[in-house]
Order: structure tokens, then C-alpha cells, then sequence
């Protein structure tokens, strides 16, 4: 499941790279020009929010717990804190 929320982060990253290569003076695709660095950080925080507290709700959920045989599961956000 986290895989599938991560997912999300890549094309940001991706116009994240081209926005700082139009800085430098690089052509670059037209729909970057509507773009900043500060709307891009900003939308990569917030999907970075959503998905740490996706994780937790999932990781909260009895059926997941009973799957991995522990109410301790939710103790795993931590490295999907790490990894985000």
C-alpha cells in the first residue's frame, strides 16, 4: 500500500527538476512556466503529510493488524517517516 502513495511524490520530483533547470536558463517544457519552486516544496509537503497519515490509519486498522499478528504494527510509520 505505501508503495502506491509514494508513487504520487515522483512526478512532483520530476517538475521539481525541470523548474530548476528553466532557472538556469535549460529549455524546458511550456506547462513549467506556471510553476515555482515554493508551490512544488509546498505540494510535495503536503503529499508527504497525506501519506504518513494514510500509513498510520492503515497500520491502525484491526484487519491489518490481525494479518501481521500485532497491535505493534503502527511502530512501522516511522520508517515511512524516514523514507518521505
Amino acid at each position: 500500500m505505501k508503495g502506491k502513495f509514494l508513487i504520487l511524490l515522483f512526478p512532483l520530483l520530476k517538475d521539481e527538476g525541470s523548474v530548476y533547470s528553466a532557472e538556469s536558463g535549460l529549455d524546458v517544457r511550456k506547462s513549467i512556466s506556471g510553476y515555482s519552486l515554493e508551490f512544488i516544496n509546498g505540494v510535495m509537503s503536503i503529499m508527504s503529510a497525506v501519506i504518513i497519515v494514510s500509513y498510520l490509519l492503515y497500520t491502525l486498522d484491526p484487519a491489518v493488524q490481525a494479518h501481521y499478528g500485532s497491535k505493534n504494527v503502527y511502530a512501522t510509520t516511522f520508517f515511512v517517516i524516514l523514507h518521505s
